[in-house]
Order: structure tokens, then C-alpha cells, then sequence
């Protein structure tokens, strides 16, 4: 087992760290890019730092570890790479301001390259989990539906790669929901929003 530490916000680290992994052990076939931060944040108390925060790890990181793969497995022609999102991406959710648009980003990002990679042999998976029992979502204030542990969410997620499905989301009563939400017109969903969430 080998490991780099890596900021993934400084492209030149995650290139360099790209170049060592493939003169030491070759381009991988699969690489999960699991990038993330999350902080609530209040209509009331908009930090600029937040959001830029967000946008560098949650955005950007991902675009460098692409940027320092994805030439390498078009070369090759084959790869696999694993993106994780989140059904926040689905729609904008209240205190998540600055996390949602993010993993939207996300999705939006794996939807536009796909089709292009796809031809050239690279495959893109773009994962959904709902709330997943780890540090980062122990923060949460609010009862959180569905929640995970990170063996099951880790089962799901193995089982979608090895089928090399383009969408890996859970869990699944939860992921329709919030797909049903993204296709209701925005008066009915801000009306679900007042009376359910912000109640």
C-alpha cells in the first residue's frame, strides 16, 4: 500500500504526486476523487471564506486530481474514475449554501465529460450518498434521514464501481426523493421546504 499527502488544492502538488504514482506503479485503473468539506451556513452570516473554501476543495481539487489523470488514461487508453457528489447536488438545500452548488458542480461536471471520455476508453462514475455516519456530517445539528454507516455506504459504492455504473446513489428512497424534488416546479418545492424542513 503506498500513500501520498497532498493538498488537493495546489494543482502542482497533486501533479507532481500523479507524476510520482505513475513512474513508481503505473496509471491506475481506477481513481476515486473524494474530495469534500462542509459547513452550514446561515442566510444571516454569509462568509466569503466559507464559500471560497468550498469552491477550492469541493470544486477545484477535483479538477486538478482530473487535470493530473485523466491525459494519463486517455494515453492509455482505458480507466476508470469515481467522482464523489452528494444528493445535495440535486437541489439547493437550506445551510447549504455553500455546499450543495458545489456537489450540483459535481454532477453537472460528470454529465458534460462522460460522453468524450467514454469514447476514448475512460469511464466516469459520479456517486450520491445521502448522509453517511462520519465526522464530517457529526456536526449536523438536525435529525438526518436515512443516515449510513460507512461500511454500508462503502458496500453500495464497491458494488456500483465493479458494475462501472455511470450513477452510484443511496440510499435509494432518499435519492428519488430529492430527484422527484428537482423535477417539481420551484413554488412546490420551497413550499415542501417551509412546511417540512424549516418548520
Amino acid at each position: 500500500m503506498v500513500s501520498h499527502t497532498l493538498d488537493v488544492t495546489d494543482q502542482e502538488q497533486v501533479a507532481q504526486a500523479a507524476k510520482r504514482l505513475d513512474m513508481d506503479h503505473g496509471t491506475p485503473d481506477l481513481v476515486i476523487i473524494s474530495s469534500g468539506v462542509w459547513h452550514p451556513v446561515k442566510p444571516d452570516a454569509f462568509d466569503p471564506l466559507i464559500f471560497r473554501n468550498a469552491v477550492d476543495v469541493n470544486f477545484l481539487g477535483v479538477i486538478n486530481v482530473l487535470a493530473a489523470i485523466v491525459p494519463k488514461m486517455i494515453k492509455r487508453g482505458s480507466g476508470h474514475i469515481a467522482i464523489i457528489a452528494s444528493v445535495s447536488g440535486y437541489r439547493g438545500l437550506p445551510n447549504a449554501a455553500a455546499y450543495s452548488p458545489m456537489k450540483a458542480a459535481l454532477i453537472n461536471l460528470a454529465e458534460s465529460i462522460y460522453p468524450q471520455l467514454k469514447r476514448q476508453g475512460v469511464d466516469i462514475t459520479i456517486i450520491n450518498p445521502g448522509f453517511v455516519d462520519t465526522p464530517m456530517t457529526s456536526v449536523n445539528k438536525f435529525p438526518m434521514p436515512f443516515l449510513m454507516t460507512p461500511e454500508e455506504a462503502a458496500k453500495r459504492i464497491s458494488k456500483g464501481l465493479d458494475r462501472r455504473d455511470y450513477e452510484i446513489a443511496f440510499p435509494t428512497r432518499f435519492a428519488l426523493f430529492l430527484k422527484l424534488l428537482r423535477m417539481l416546479p420551484n413554488r412546490v418545492f420551497f413550499w415542501i421546504i417551509n412546511k417540512f424542513v424549516l418548520k
